[in-house]
């Protein structure tokens, strides 16, 4: 996909918001230059009980060069690669683009028409010094409120949720200013928190609250709005049901034979079926735990019942479904193959992805300081030997 072959982007960067935001660029065909720390680059590039796999999933089509932006050199030449740049993405703990020099009203001064995007942990504001983790917006928010089971088994979403959903809201943002500056000429700041993000989430909660003074609690796997609404178990694995009107009622026992159910009055509107929530779930546990995942599946396929057969990622990398829809791909880091999930758009019937795997740290470093910035291979050997870059 070359729909952005035209932008170039300089990702100062790590963990998971940031990288998110420039690899759907790189998605869409925009060079990304990722600055990296010599000798270290991206704390995610090796986690503890992960390895690389953090860092894998959202570098993919990535230029990397080793920079040091402590040093005045390093400095210099990060201002002249700005020049040059549509983008800079930010993604660095409190302070330290400051530390550093590489704010926003420094960069404008260099480059007028750079599109800057900041991520931040909680913006402005009392907590704007204290770094943060995705699990961590999950809790202050109150996501981690609404998960888990009742009545205070509180859980964490167990993706990073909060980091990718921050890291796409960044991508939409940098697009929108990208489109104000081709028709005016005027680039822009761009600030995104992860607290924000994660606040965007409990929308529909906040006006719950103040319509019906009804705080949060844990869902466990089902949802009050509807039944049954919930995760069931089955002969030989999972199912989740969401009823969620009555066409969807009648359509779900008409296909599973509860015929039963449908005609007794107690269960007629979805009222009463959310009123007698707990007692009628139980029922529909029992029965469902006599049927198949293939049973169940087969009844309810191509019908107008929400329902979906759970996976794991074991069982997800086999599913039917999910091998249909061409999402995996194959790359390699450190002479190891490994698959990831990419960009889930369609675009013109085709699917944007990055196609070069994840660089190592500096793999472009002599490139991009060659072909971009015109420097000869003595000064750029002197800047290796003086560890300005790696």
């Amino acid at each position: 996909m070359t729909l952005l072959h035209s932008i170039r982007v300089l990702e100062v960067s790590h963990a998971v918001a940031g990288p998110t935001a420039s690899q759907v660029l790189a998605d869409y065909g925009a060079e990304v230059i990722k600055i990296e720390r010599p000798g270290k680059g991206d704390i995610f590039r090796e986690v503890p009980g992960m390895g690389p796999t953090m860092f894998l999933a959202v570098n993919r089509g990535k230029k990397s060069v080793a920079l040091d932006l402590k040093t005045g050199e390093g400095l210099a030449l990060f201002y002249r690669l700005v020049d040059k740049s549509n983008v800079v993405i930010e993604n660095l703990g409190p302070g330290v683009a400051e530390n550093l020099g590489i704010t926003y009203s420094k960069i404008k001064k260099e480059n007028p028409g750079i599109v800057y995007c900041k991520i931040e942990s909680f913006g402005k504001g009392p907590n704007e010094n204290t770094p943060a983790y995705d699990p961590i917006l999950q809790a202050a928010v109150g996501i981690m409120s609404t998960t888990g089971f009742p009545p205070d088994r509180f859980a964490r979403a167990g993706i990073s949720l909060v980091d990718m959903s921050t890291g796409l809201h960044a991508s939409a943002g940098i697009l929108a200013l990208l489109l104000r500056k081709r028709e005016t000429g005027i680039g822009g700041e761009l600030r995104v928190s992860l607290f924000d993000t994660a606040s965007y989430f409990m929308s529909y909660w906040v006006a719950m609250f103040d319509l019906f003074q009804r705080d949060t609690f844990p869902l466990g796997s089902g949802h009050i709005f509807g039944s049954p609404y919930n995760l069931f178990k089955t002969k030989d694995g999972h199912v989740y049901i969401a009823i969620a009107s009555d066409a969807h009622w009648q359509a779900f026992c008409s296909k599973l034979g509860f015929s039963d159910l449908l005609e007794n009055k107690n269960y007629q509107g979805a009222q009463d079926r959310v009123r007698l929530k707990k007692s009628l779930e139980r029922t529909i546990a029992q029965r469902i735990a006599k049927l198949s995942d293939r049973e169940i599946g087969s009844r309810l396929r191509d019908s107008s019942v929400p329902f979906g057969v759970f996976n794991t990622v074991a069982s997800l990398l086999k599913d039917p479904h999910f091998l249909s829809r061409h999402l995996l791909k194959d790359y390699q880091y450190s002479g190891k193959k490994f698959r990831t999930i990419v960009n889930p758009a369609v675009v013109d019937g085709e699917r944007p992805f990055a196609k070069n795997d994840p660089p190592q740290i500096g793999d472009d470093t002599e490139k991009v300081l060659r072909e971009i910035l015109d420097l000869e291979k003595a000064d750029i050997r002197s800047l290796r030997l003086k560890g300005v870059i790696a």
